[in-house]
């Protein structure tokens, strides 16, 4: 945690120092991201190879490969790795989408008010990885009451404070807006990114669902029930809702959102739903995959 703080704040002080005063641009930008990013790593490699201070360390002597802990690794990391690939392919395919019905401007509404959305769900990542630890233990042990508690308690906690969060969000939308639109530029856009903030607060609480429950998939190793959830999410919903609300409300560039709150929240009771079946049926058969 100290190292990835430091490397945060050392990118926010070196970002317009590389930028403005030495004038490199956004070449600027990428250099203090890789250069906070090393530091990152040194403090990370020290801990862990050299100093050896920490709870678990390394030590490759003695090391060889166990096909039995490959598979178990491999069976959660490889569903895993294409959940992010197709995330990704969706937002090419939701910036396509903007960019045929609208222009720059969308583009630029749907970048800055998706960032905004990543940091109103960072608590939902801290919860989430704790769900995959707490499950996977629970489910090793084949204690389906505590893995029943956890994924229960994880999502009545999300939802508690992604509510507060879309609450804050919803009331506070200008002042936000304004952080991002205050050149001449960007003004004009500012109507667009209100409207855009206003509607992904649907977003939030519904995330609570579908992102806890992926992750106790994972911890469950469950890693294709969560992967194939997420694929009709990225590949099936979001082209068909994004689609069906850009006829539907009109060409707004922040109403397009309505069309991905939609689907998030549909993903998100199918895989809460899913989660209970995946308890449910593990209890009775006390044999988890």
């Amino acid at each position: 945690m100290n190292a990835m703080i430091l490397g945060a704040v050392l990118n926010i002080v070196l970002d317009p120092i590389f930028i403005y005063t030495f004038k490199m641009g956004i070449a600027g930008a990428a250099w203090a991201t890789i250069l906070s990013l090393t530091v990152s790593s040194i403090m990370m490699l020290n801990w862990l190879f050299f100093r050896k201070d920490t709870f678990v360390s390394f030590d490759f002597k003695d090391f060889s490969f166990e096909k039995d802990i490959v598979n178990d690794i491999f069976r959660i990391t490889i569903p895993a790795s294409a959940q992010q690939l197709s995330m990704s392919l969706s937002m090419l395919i939701l910036n396509l989408i903007i960019v045929n019905v609208s222009n720059t401007d969308g583009v630029a509404v749907y970048s800055t008010g998706w960032r905004v959305a990543t940091i109103a769900i960072a608590p939902l990542i801290g919860i989430a990885t704790a769900v995959v630890s707490v499950s996977g233990a629970a489910f090793g042990a084949k204690n389906f009451e505590k893995a029943k508690t956890a994924h229960t308690y994880a999502v009545k906690l999300g939802l508690l404070i992604e509510g507060g969060v879309a609450a804050f969000t919803f009331i506070f939308a200008p002042q936000i807006a304004a952080v991002f639109t205050q050149t001449g530029e960007a003004a004009h856009i500012a109507p667009d990114l209100i409207h855009f903030l206003r509607v992904i607060c649907i977003f939030y609480p519904s995330v609570s669902f579908g992102m806890l429950s992926t992750s106790f998939f994972q911890g469950a190793g469950k890693g294709v029930s969560a992967l194939t959830a997420n694929l009709l999410r990225t590949i099936v919903f979001t082209p068909l809702f994004a689609a069906f609300f850009r006829l539907q409300s009109g060409y707004g560039s922040g109403r397009r959102l309505v069309g991905n709150c939609s689907r998030q929240c549909n993903r998100g009771r199918n895989n809460f739903c899913l989660g209970k079946a995946l308890l449910k049926y593990d209890s009775k058969n006390r044999v988890p995959d």
